[in-house]
C-alpha cells in the first residue's frame, strides 16, 4: 500500500516537474526568438547606414550583406518613397548600393520595437523607423511607423514584408 502511494506521489511530482520544464523552455524559446528578432533590426540599421568616410568598396561589401536579412521575396509597401511591390534579395541589394552611392551619409534607427505575435515561423512587429540622410545634397529626416513581418528560414529570422503603418509628423 505504501509503495503504491509513493509511486502516485512521485508520478504527480514528476508530472509537475515536467510541466514546469516545458513552460520554462517555451518561455526561454520565445525570449530567444525575441532576442534574435531585435538583433535583426539592429543589423539592418547597421548595414543600411553609411558614414561620410566609408569607401565605395566597403559600402558595396556591407550592402551585399543585406541579402542575408531578407526573404527570397520581400514585399514593400512604402508609397512615400515609391517602394511598393515584391523585391528579390538581389533587387534590394542593388537598390541599396544605388542609393548609398549617391549618399554622403545615411543613418537608420529603429525605436519602440513591439513584437506583436510570434506564431511558428512567422513574427509580426511594429517599429518606429527614423531615417536621417544626406543624398545628392538633400537632407532627409523622416520618421515612419512600420508594420513588419519576419519569417524563419533555415533557423534564421528574415524580413518578408514592410509597410507604412502611420506617418508621424514632426
Amino acid at each position: 500500500m505504501k509503495i503504491l502511494q509513493f509511486i502516485r506521489a512521485n508520478a504527480a511530482l514528476s508530472a509537475l516537474v515536467l510541466l514546469v520544464l516545458l513552460i520554462g523552455g517555451g518561455i526561454a524559446y520565445r525570449r530567444s526568438d525575441r532576442v534574435q528578432i531585435r538583433r535583426r533590426f539592429n543589423r539592418l540599421a547597421d548595414l543600411a547606414g553609411r558614414s561620410p568616410t566609408e569607401s565605395m568598396i566597403a559600402m558595396a561589401a556591407r550592402s551585399e550583406q543585406l541579402s542575408n536579412l531578407f526573404a527570397a521575396k520581400t514585399e514593400l509597401s512604402i508609397p512615400v518613397r515609391g517602394l511598393t511591390g515584391e523585391y528579390s534579395r538581389r533587387e534590394i541589394v542593388q537598390s541599396a548600393v544605388r542609393v548609398k552611392s549617391q549618399a554622403e551619409s545615411i543613418e537608420l534607427d529603429f525605436h519602440d520595437l513591439k513584437i506583436r505575435e510570434i506564431s511558428g515561423d512567422n513574427a509580426l512587429c511594429t517599429v518606429t523607423a527614423r531615417l536621417r540622410a544626406v543624398i545628392n545634397g538633400e537632407r532627409i529626416n523622416e520618421v515612419r511607423e512600420l508594420d513588419c513581418r519576419l519569417v524563419r528560414e533555415e533557423g534564421r529570422w528574415v524580413f518578408s514584408s514592410f509597410s507604412v503603418a502611420e506617418i508621424l509628423q514632426r
